[in-house]
């Protein structure tokens, strides 16, 4: 069983990797919108 303070950690684990992965996911975008404008 596990602590009030550890289930809080993990959920802010949970919600900093679901904002690393919207930033990739925007980064991606981004580059993939100025290779398409450069052809």
């Amino acid at each position: 069983m596990e602590t009030n303070y550890q289930g809080k950690t993990r959920k802010k684990q949970n919600i900093e990797g679901v904002g690393v992965g919207a930033s990739i996911i925007v980064l991606i975008s981004n580059i993939a919108e100025k290779f398409y404008v450069s052809i």
